[in-house]
């Protein structure tokens, strides 16, 4: 996405992609089917996740209110490479991104995403691109640049992996599905 320096939301809004003539050619995807419930048959796993929609669930000693236990009778039994071949194979083609695009795997963590998405990308046929981000620290002064450089080298900040920021290589193959994130106007954040 382009970036704009010293942008309002506005102009980050007018320079993203649902300002584009292009924004017309997207699919909105939803996810509508519990494709295990479907498929197994799994009761158990339908009326667990009703009970929580419900708020129906007992009580578990030692945990708040707010938080839910999930039995281990529920969860994949296997590990996230058995779950993958089961929605999606051993290979994929280029051919088939209608396909990915229609499943879904859903998970609570971070590191999960990474693992699931590796190895995923791992599987789709083709050469793989990856693609380094530009980073710099930005502010008006140059003795204050100097200084945030030295505190927080480049390798330091591409060490981090902040929730909802992009990591610092991005891999990338034909077929492969891309969400598209906005802008970031750190300054505009930091003055609020």
């Amino acid at each position: 996405m382009p970036v704009v320096k010293r942008g309002d939301r506005v102009a980050v809004v007018k320079a993203s992609i649902k300002s584009s003539v292009l924004w017309n050619n997207v699919t909105k995807l939803t996810l509508k089917t519990n494709v295990r419930v479907q498929n197994n048959n799994d009761t158990d796993f339908r009326d667990y996740l009703l009970s929580i929609s419900d708020a129906t669930l007992p009580p578990i000693a030692d945990l708040n209110d707010n938080v839910i236990e999930i039995p281990k009778e529920i969860q994949h039994a296997g590990d996230y490479k058995s779950l993958i071949t089961e929605i999606y194979g051993e290979h994929l083609l280029p051919e088939q991104s209608a396909l990915i695009s229609k499943s879904a795997i859903l998970t609570s963590k971070k590191d999960n995403v990474h693992k699931l998405k590796n190895d995923i990308l791992n599987r789709l046929e083709g050469f793989e691109g990856i693609y380094s981000s530009l980073d710099s620290i930005v502010d008006d002064s140059a003795q204050e640049l100097e200084r945030l450089a030295d505190l927080y080298p480049t390798e330091f900040l591409n060490s981090r992996n902040p929730l909802g920021i992009p990591l610092d290589n991005l891999k990338l193959k034909v077929g492969a599905i891309v969400m598209l994130l906005r802008n970031l106007n750190y300054k505009q954040i930091r003055n609020k």
